[in-house]
């Protein structure tokens, strides 16, 4: 599973570790995400602190290639368990 913070970091730096095993997970199957994770994803991609890193037509981009790599999926069901939760 990717998380929101995973996904940055791959589009930080595309030699990462995590860029690496997200192109790994592309060529066994298909990635999928939630709207939630997608909504997630563009809060933290256009968040003023990534201005130094990109410019707002790169992470235009980028929200682009995610939408044309991956698929989206409706959740039926919510998970409550989590290594790291919010509250």
């Amino acid at each position: 599973m990717f998380d929101t913070n995973t996904l940055i970091s791959a589009a930080l730096s595309p030699f990462s570790t995590n860029a690496l095993a997200l192109k790994r997970a592309e060529s066994l199957g298909k990635i999928v995400y939630s709207r939630n994770t997608w909504s997630e994803f563009l809060d933290v991609l256009f968040r003023s602190k990534f201005y130094k890193y990109f410019s707002i037509e790169i992470r235009n981009e980028i929200a682009d290639r995610f939408l044309n790599r991956f698929t989206e999926i409706s959740i039926s069901f919510e998970v409550k368990e989590c290594r790291d939760p919010k509250e």
